[in-house]
């Protein structure tokens, strides 16, 4: 099995940059419907993955990897995500 990174990668995080870029009308509402995609698919699939006896540790690189793959998301949607998502693992997936 390879050996998993989840370290953060170094990115500005503000998780109201959508929502003030809807307002502004700056925003690009396929973008967003990916985003929302995207994060509803992992977190599924997070939880199936450890139902199923797998670590944490184990799950996320995998998981992530295939949902981005099936969700095609742009470098500025994963600096945004990432770390949003990892906060979410590290709390307990909760």
């Amino acid at each position: 099995m390879r050996e998993m990174n989840i370290e953060r990668p170094i990115v500005s995080r503000n998780r109201d940059i959508d929502a003030i870029l809807s307002r502004s009308g700056q925003a690009d509402p396929i973008g967003l419907k990916v985003t929302e995609e995207f994060r509803k698919l992992f977190k599924k699939e997070m939880r199936l993955c450890v139902r199923k006896g797998f670590a944490v540790e184990e799950c996320f690189g995998f998981v992530w990897e295939e949902t981005a793959d099936a969700t095609r998301l742009t470098e500025l949607q994963t600096s945004r995500l990432y770390p949003e998502l990892l906060d979410w693992v590290q709390a307990g997936m909760r």
